[in-house]
């Protein structure tokens, strides 16, 4: 089997450090209600916002977990994102505004990295 022209992976080194400076600030600013209110911020009145408090966690743990398991930490901050989306869509209100994704990112971007590492090593096998 022939390699396909992958000139993208050339690019991973700094998808990933460009993912891994964005994933500091996102995770310093979802750490940052735990230092102001301690985990008062976390009663919830209602089962939605027990499921966005856990999805809210999920993208603080794959954010994390990205920085050892691209792809693990990658697809658990994607999913976590996606579901508090469900959530709020289901309650029949939908978030504003872009915050959330915006920390996210860097989960995508350590997702790309795993999967065209992931590629490029099952194209060099061959």
């Amino acid at each position: 089997m022939s390699r396909p022209n992958l000139k993208i992976v050339r690019f991973v080194p700094i998808i990933r450090w460009i993912a891994r400076a964005w994933s500091i600030l996102s995770i310093l600013t979802l750490l940052f209600p735990f230092f102001m209110e301690g985990l008062i911020w976390m009663y919830a009145n209602s089962l939605r916002e027990v499921l966005g408090h856990i999805c809210y966690m999920g993208i603080l743990i794959g954010l994390i977990l990205s920085w050892f398991r691209e792809g693990l930490g990658g697809i658990i901050t994607s999913a976590s994102l996606v579901l508090f989306y469900l959530v709020f869509i289901v309650a029949g209100r939908i978030p504003t505004g872009a915050f959330l994704v915006l920390i996210a990112v860097p989960g995508f971007l350590f997702l790309i990295t795993w999967l065209l590492t992931t590629m490029d090593k099952k194209y060099r096998k061959n």
